[in-house]
């Protein structure tokens, strides 16, 4: 195995088990989940588009303060927060992005005093430019409006709370 190989391959077998997974059903047959229900708890027109998901599981109501952030909004959803703020930079055709989803809503749910924000940089490529963004998903701390942390790649719940302890930090 050449060294650029062997050093990369398990990302490459972590992102072929995610695509795979995507492609396999279930034997047992399909499984049909409630439709889930996005309700806006503000005006879209304000610029931020904080989501409650809302369906029935097993663990009860799912819910999510998650903000979606755009190339319009994220000077006033991110760079004018007065507190720090977690972003996620990622992509709807993203694996690993799915991966790390269900942690962002819990964060935003049981973290206070912190925003989890998304950003879709294939709706916002200027955003992906500005910060650098090469690889999803592309977790960024901010702090009074600048950079205080990024990690590129999945990263567990654990991670991120250490992420935005240095947010708070600042």
């Amino acid at each position: 195995m050449t060294s650029y190989w062997r050093d990369r391959w398990p990302l490459v077998a972590v992102g072929l088990l995610v695509a795979l997974a995507g492609c396999v059903e279930s034997t047992d047959g399909p499984t049909v989940s409630p439709p889930a229900a996005k309700i806006p708890l503000r005006d879209p027109a304000e610029g931020t588009t904080p989501t409650q998901t809302v369906g029935d599981t097993a663990a009860g109501p799912q819910l999510s303060r998650v903000e979606l952030a755009n190339d319009a909004n994220f000077r006033d959803v991110v760079l004018k927060s007065e507190v720090p703020v977690l972003v996620d930079f990622h992509a709807t055709w993203c694996g690993p992005c799915k991966i790390i989803a269900p942690v962002l809503d819990e964060l935003s749910l049981e973290t206070p005093g912190v925003k989890v924000v998304k950003v879709d940089i294939d709706e916002s490529p200027g955003l992906a430019a500005e910060y650098n963004v090469e690889g999803v998903p592309s977790l960024f701390v901010f702090s009074s409006g600048r950079v205080v942390y990024q990690h590129v790649g999945l990263a567990s719940k654990a991670e991120m709370l250490r992420m935005l302890a240095r947010g708070k930090g600042q």
